[in-house]
């Protein structure tokens, strides 16, 4: 499945193409990302007379996009006792303990401190 963010010759960047969540604050990063690759894109047709970056700018911006909505994903699983599946919005059992290992793996783990600090800034 393809989450288009473009259509023709019109092409949506950041917010207006994909929601990241504000949890790991990697909104204002995709949107850089992903007006980078229009860019070059553009440059390319000028430069080279070529379209395929035009043409492949979703498929290479959902890779970063993914990634940053995947570490979003993590980051509030870790931080936020939330479960919208039911009607008090509070956290299954087997949902906190989940969570509990993944504080107990970022307590003890100082490579993943490592890796999470990484994807903060990347």
């Amino acid at each position: 499945m393809t989450i288009p963010m473009q259509y023709k010759r019109l092409f949506l960047v950041g917010d207006a193409a994909h929601i990241v969540p504000p949890t790991a604050a990697k909104g204002l990063n995709v949107a850089v990302k992903d007006a980078r690759i229009l860019a070059e894109a553009i440059i390319d047709v000028y430069d080279n007379n070529t379209t395929d970056k035009l043409d492949n700018y979703t498929d290479k911006c959902l890779i970063h996009i993914s990634e940053a909505v995947e570490f979003a994903t993590y980051m509030t699983s870790l931080l936020h006792k939330l479960d919208l599946s039911n009607e008090n919005n509070e956290i299954n059992e087997f949902d906190e303990i989940l969570q509990q290992a993944r504080q107990h793996q970022f307590q003890h783990s100082s490579a993943l401190r490592r890796h999470i600090a990484q994807m903060f800034v990347s």
